[in-house]
Order: C-alpha cells, then structure tokens, then sequence
C-alpha cells in the first residue's frame, strides 16, 4: 500500500493548481501534465489506484491526463474514481 499522505503531498504541490480540502488517495494516480494546462479539484475528492480499497477490483492505476499546453480538468466537490481516467484536450468541468 502506497501512502497516501505522500501521494496527497506531491499531488498538491506538483499537479493541481487549486486544491481543495479533503482529498482522499489510495495507491499512486497517473497524472502527467503539460505546461500552462490546469488541473482543478473541489473538496472530497477520492482517487482509488489499488485494488485493496476497491470491491469491484481495479484494472488500473486512476488517470489524469492534460493533452494539450491550455487544456483544462476541473472537478466539482464529492468526485470519486476507482482506476477510472480522465483525458483532456480542451476542457472538462464537471
């Protein structure tokens, strides 16, 4: 098992540009991300990447991914995944 208050550490000061409180993460999310693209996250967000904390399994790791230099990922509050992705070109808000 990953720790998660590692993972949550470099999550906050590497990868997203706002970070809200209470942000759950098991195992180690794939995130790569470009310069000048955001990642922005609201309040109680979950991210599974292992099985461990899964019931249903996961087949893979949780991935966010920015693929171009001004795209966006903004979440809402209360957004959970379990080895899900989410892959950006332009912008996604939920």
């Amino acid at each position: 098992m990953h720790n998660s208050f590692i993972t949550e550490y470099l999550l906050k000061i590497v990868f997203f540009e706002i970070f809200r409180k209470n942000v759950v993460v098991y195992g180690l999310p794939i995130i790569p991300k470009t310069k000048n693209s955001n990642i922005i996250v609201g309040e109680n967000l979950t991210l599974i990447s292992e099985n461990y904390f899964s019931e249903p399994s996961v087949n893979h790791p949780v991935i966010i991914r920015i693929l171009t230099s001004k795209a966006e990922i903004i979440t809402g509050n209360n957004v959970s995944t379990s080895g899900g992705s989410i892959c950006a070109a332009s912008k996604i808000e939920k």
